[in-house]
């Protein structure tokens, strides 16, 4: 999800919030981990179809154990956000478009670092 405006007729600036959610069982529970990027991007129109976007901020990476009495700490460290996309319809302010983002994430956990890895292929909306 992002909002923001345009910069000049081919580059906008936005705060974005991207982000990937992974669910497995452990033991008899069930886990949910998410991470994620919060901050502002950069998407640059390379002609009136094809655009590229990029941005740092805040990393989050989180764990949910369903039914467990403690859960653990989330973790904070840097996070970026680096997407290509097609637009199918060009010269309307409403489009859909088609995109791959990667959101590598980096975090210093009890002195060791740790960096985490989201892809995503995204089907999407966008006012322009």
């Amino acid at each position: 999800a992002g909002i923001g405006g345009w910069i000049n007729p081919q580059m906008a600036l936005t705060l974005r919030v991207a982000g990937a959610t992974y669910s497995t069982d452990v033991g008899t529970s069930s886990a949910r981990f998410t991470t994620g990027v919060v901050g502002p991007s950069l998407q640059y129109w390379l002609d009136d179809r094809l655009w590229v976007g990029g941005g740092a901020g805040l990393g989050f990476a989180a764990v949910t154990i369903d039914g467990a009495d403690t859960q653990p700490d989330p973790e904070t460290g840097l996070g970026l956000d680096l997407r290509a996309g097609y637009t199918f319809t060009s010269g309307s302010e409403n489009t859909f478009n088609v995109s791959v983002e990667y959101n590598p994430t980096f975090f210093d956990v009890n002195g060791q670092s740790l960096q985490i890895n989201s892809f995503g292929i995204l089907f999407g909306y966008q006012h322009l």
